[in-house]
């Protein structure tokens, strides 16, 4: 895993129910293309990172009142990254410390 609690939501607990697909590339592409290519530079992330812009990758593919736009365990999705697994949430933290 990328860290120890990448599974585990803000009170600490496994979010149970969260799906990890190891052939899923979404979250290394959405780096390599939208964070590293894109280089959209710190305060445009910043800006563009939550309720479901852009770079708020834990929402990708969803917008309000979609059934996963509020679900942790879309947003604990696991996926390949960097030759670990990650979740969705560990994405977006690490695009914005990029």
């Amino acid at each position: 895993m990328l860290t120890e609690y990448s599974f585990h939501g803000e009170d600490g607990n496994a979010v149970v129910g969260a799906v990890i697909n190891p052939n899923d590339n979404s979250g290394q592409n959405f780096m390599n293309n939208d964070i590293i290519k894109g280089n959209p530079g710190l305060f445009h992330y910043m800006k563009n990172a939550t309720g479901g812009e852009k770079f708020d990758f834990k929402r990708d593919g969803t917008k309000p009142g979609d059934a996963n736009y509020n679900n942790p365990q879309y947003h604990y999705r696991g996926m390949s990254f960097n030759g670990k697994i990650a979740s969705a949430r560990d994405i977006g933290n690490y695009a914005a410390g990029t």
